[in-house]
């Protein structure tokens, strides 16, 4: 298995699709793969144009992963005056995504469908 392949392996693991979208073992999940090790390797893997030949059957499982890294990274909708819930609680919280929400195909079908465009995009340069 290349590197590269690891993680979304691990995404596809880890996702069930359910009536309502996708939901991750978040916890599990943000163990055993990073942000960056999963954004490395859609990246490395769409550059080379093999990004279907190496990633699991499931594009959308693996798509949902995206669509919640890229809702954590979006502002928060909470205000910035509001004090955190709870003291204890780690600001580096808000950089994980939430993977107890449930994440629509129609999202991760957008998703794979950019990715499409990249690869196809990558193949004519």
């Amino acid at each position: 298995m290349s590197p590269n392949q690891y993680p979304l392996f691990v995404v596809d693991a880890l996702a069930e699709k359910t009536d309502t979208g996708y939901v991750f073992n978040g916890l599990l999940l943000s163990k055993l793969v990073t942000r960056e090790q999963y954004q490395s390797a859609i990246d490395t893997l769409i550059d080379w144009g093999t990004l279907w030949e190496y990633a699991p059957s499931d594009r959308q499982a693996v798509a949902a992963y995206q669509v919640a890294l890229d809702s954590s990274s979006s502002p928060s909708s909470s205000s910035p005056s509001q004090p955190p819930a709870s003291p204890e609680e780690p600001e580096a919280s808000s950089e994980e995504p939430e993977l107890g929400d449930p994440i629509p195909e129609a999202q991760t079908k957008l998703v794979v469908d950019g990715w499409e465009k990249r690869i196809n995009e990558a193949a004519t340069h």
